[in-house]
């Protein structure tokens, strides 16, 4: 799929919305890649469950794209057409649209970074909103299943480090729902961090050190079978 025939999405607001129907069951099907999440067509963006989608006499239903993932779909995969407001039917460019999503979230140099390397290592990469994080981790091989790992993005150069308290309230939620974290350290230096937000700051994106640590929660069942273990 490329060139006029790949799926188009609207970059407004902040926002990158498909809205013709046959390109919104193109991208969010699991076999497909399972990308966006779908929302109602009102302009409200309120999430609607594949359930509810698939209801007779369900409303049409839009699919809203993370930045991340819909410049990896334009511009990685080639399987996106993005329209800025300013740009002709073709579509923007690589690097027009690079400087519109930085300029629209200050994190996403660092989270396209991280993005690309879990990609990389063989995850499927779905929103992590619904659960405080910015990533949720699928097995790329299998049919539609739960996520295993929730994924935080740290852009060392530009943001504090997680305090213990912010970090346990992650890891409480993850052992909650069943998942395990996975926190991203994205390493730029000042130098670096300022030239990502020019037209060609995705290749020095992908060439940043982005280092993953599994964090693991305290489990009292588990605990207690470990003191049993022990009498």
């Amino acid at each position: 799929m490329s060139g006029l025939s790949a799926p188009v999405a609207a970059f407004e607001g902040g926002q990158v919305v498909v809205r013709r129907q046959e390109h919104v069951r193109a991208l969010n099907r699991w076999e497909h890649g399972a990308h966006g999440e779908l929302v109602t067509s009102d302009g409200a963006f309120t999430p609607v469950s594949h359930r509810a989608a698939a209801a007779e006499g369900a409303d049409p239903c839009w699919l809203q794209l993370g930045l991340t993932e819909a410049y990896h779909l334009a511009f990685v995969q080639n399987r996106l057409r993005i329209l800025l407001a300013a740009s002709a039917g073709d579509g923007a460019t690589a690097g027009d649209c690079w400087v519109a999503f930085c300029q629209s979230s200050a994190r996403f140099p660092h989270e396209y970074a991280a993005y690309q390397r879990l990609v990389s290592d063989g995850w499927r990469v779905r929103s992590g909103l619904s659960f405080g994080a910015d990533f949720a981790l699928y097995s790329a091989v299998g049919g539609r299943e739960h996520a295993s790992h929730l994924a935080l993005v740290q852009a060392a150069a530009t943001e504090a480090p997680l305090t213990w308290r912010a970090l346990q309230s992650h890891v409480r939620l993850s052992h909650q729902v069943n998942k395990r974290l996975v926190l991203c350290h994205v390493g730029a230096d000042d130098t670096q961090s300022a030239a990502l937000n020019g037209s060609g700051g995705a290749e020095l994106a992908t060439a940043l050190s982005v280092a993953l640590l599994t964090v693991n929660g305290w489990s009292p069942a588990r605990a207690h079978g470990e003191e049993s273990a022990l009498e």
